[in-house]
């Protein structure tokens, strides 16, 4: 009874040229055949698909062998030109009328502000912030009366101001991204704009498609995909938009990576350029590599594998794409490093206005874990990397550095006597003399033991680490999996966390990577 009142109300509503405001009904599991246009219709309003004063503008059956029914509906609002403002389509399945895919749009009736050649908005007049506006597009999204079987997420990735230059100044664009699980699917979206000044949704965009999500049972994790990622990604040389007075090292955009096979399909991935650049670089393209990388988040997501007017099919990928924070171009481009300097530059080859993010701890642990690391040792000081220009030898567990750096990292003095062979170190009133070839000292005056002998490699004196302790009350300890020294000055214990030798790590293999060390 109660489907056969909605078909007659839709025979009466087509006649009469629209959609008049009438209560919509909940979705029913058992829902017959849709045989006519009028029961297509009813089904729309049943699932609260149609806005109330719409028109139906096209009721057709289409798909193979028309097992489906298309609705199109508008309302009567249109902007100062005439244009529809207020609109949207429906595909229902004809057998038992289920919902295959829905869209909607409703834009401002007043396009003042809309459009290309905009000024910038001020600032200084805003009310509503982005946060503030999330919660009340978030708001807005949840009040929607349509039946849709949907998980929403805030997309954190921002638009290139090219793509958003006719979108309104004066208006937070806030896009949803479809969701299962916590899992993205950004190629469904709903989009709202919010009021900059009165927090008005002032317009909104849905778009929606019966999806299957593909749940395998085997998958990679992050930590393996992110090897593989950092192992397939690589730089390209390119002049940009500079001209020959620019080379820099760019990669692309984002990589896609089959969450149970490992590989960059094709179909989603874009090839690396192979133009022909004008220019040399200076710089080490495993420098280049790394810098580049540390633009890069990783993240698990779904992707499309097949489509159809009958629904989509999406399946998991880990998609590497560059952080929400990094500085880009007009157009949407990451920055380059230049081939020449190793500075960040814009695709144009102006430097950048803002500072690059730090590198992501699943990078990190990717790209800089202590069996990927390549330089041969480091020192770090009060917790901060110190850049050397000859590496700490390491024989059998004793760690010795150039005496000048290191004596200059903890901000002591070191005098060289070449026709003794001897260097004095001071530091707060202590005099250490040392003797190369010995593992003698003189502390103060009193002979003490080194850890072992003071020597000279390549021309410069190195002395063993540990002297600093005994003669200056530093502790010192030796990362040996990690390669490193570390250094307090202080009463402190040398006990860093996992992610700050991490990022350590992470300092001294740019460093390697910039100077060669081998």
């Amino acid at each position: 009874m109660r489907t056969w009142i909605l078909v007659m109300l839709a025979c009466l509503l087509l006649w009469m040229g629209g959609v008049e405001s009438v209560p919509h009904a909940a979705a029913e599991k058992d829902f017959i055949s849709l045989d006519t246009k009028e029961q297509a219709i009813a089904r729309a309003m049943e699932l609260m698909l149609i806005p109330n004063d719409a028109q139906i503008t096209e009721a057709t059956r289409v798909g193979s062998s028309s097992g489906l029914w298309r609705l199109g509906f508008l309302t009567a609002e249109k902007n100062e030109n005439g244009n529809a403002t207020h609109g949207g389509e429906i595909v229902l399945r004809s057998s038992d009328g289920e919902l295959l895919s829905y869209s909607q749009w409703k834009w401002p009736t007043d396009s003042t502000g809309w459009g290309p050649a905009q000024e910038a908005f001020d600032m200084s007049k805003e009310k509503v912030d982005r946060e503030e506006a999330i919660k009340i597009a978030r708001s807005f999204l949840d009040g929607q009366p349509w039946k849709l079987n949907a998980e929403w997420i805030v997309d954190p990735y921002p638009e290139s101001e090219y793509s958003t230059r006719t979108d309104s100044k004066t208006m937070h664009k806030i896009r949803f991204d479809r969701a299962n699980k916590g899992m993205r699917l950004d190629q469904q979206t709903f989009s709202v704009f919010v009021d900059r000044i009165s927090g008005e949704v002032v317009a909104y965009e849905v778009n929606w498609h019966k999806t299957e999500f593909v749940s395998p049972s085997h998958m990679l994790d992050q930590a393996a995909a992110a090897r593989i990622l950092v192992d397939l990604a690589q730089p390209y040389l390119t002049n940009a938009e500079g001209g020959n007075d620019l080379l820099g090292y760019a990669m692309v955009f984002e990589y896609t990576l089959d969450a149970v096979k490992g590989t960059l399909p094709e179909r989603y991935n874009i090839p690396i350029p192979n133009d022909k650049v004008v220019g040399k670089p200076k710089i080490s393209n495993a420098m280049a590599k790394q810098l580049l990388l540390s633009m890069y988040e990783i993240e698990l997501q779904y992707a499309i594998t097949d489509t159809s007017m009958e629904g989509w099919r999406v399946e998991p990928f880990y998609r590497m794409v560059v952080k929400p924070e990094v500085p880009r171009f007009y157009t949407g481009k990451a920055p380059i490093v230049d081939a020449r300097s190793g500075q960040w530059k814009d695709f144009v080859g102006a430097p950048l206005q803002r500072a690059m993010p730090e590198p992501s701890d699943w990078l990190i642990a990717a790209a800089a874990s202590t069996g990927r690391i390549r330089y041969p040792s480091a020192i770090a000081v009060e917790g901060e990397f110190v850049a050397l220009t000859a590496a700490p030898i390491v024989q059998n567990g004793k760690v010795l550095t150039s005496a000048k750096e290191l004596m200059t990292a903890i901000r002591g003095n070191l005098l060289w006597d070449a026709k003794t062979s001897k260097l004095t170190a001071i530091k707060d009133g202590k005099r250490l003399v040392m003797k190369a070839g010995s593992d003698k000292a003189l502390l103060n005056g009193k002979t003490i033991r080194l850890q072992s002998a003071v020597r000279i490699v390549k021309g410069r004196t190195h002395m063993p680490a540990t002297a600093i302790q005994q003669a200056f009350g530093a502790n010192v300890s030796w990362q040996a999996s990690s390669r490193f020294l570390l250094i307090r000055m202080n009463d402190r214990p040398v006990t860093p966390t996992a992610s700050e030798l991490g990022k350590l790590r992470w300092d001294a293999q740019l460093e390697w990577a910039r100077n060669g060390f081998r």
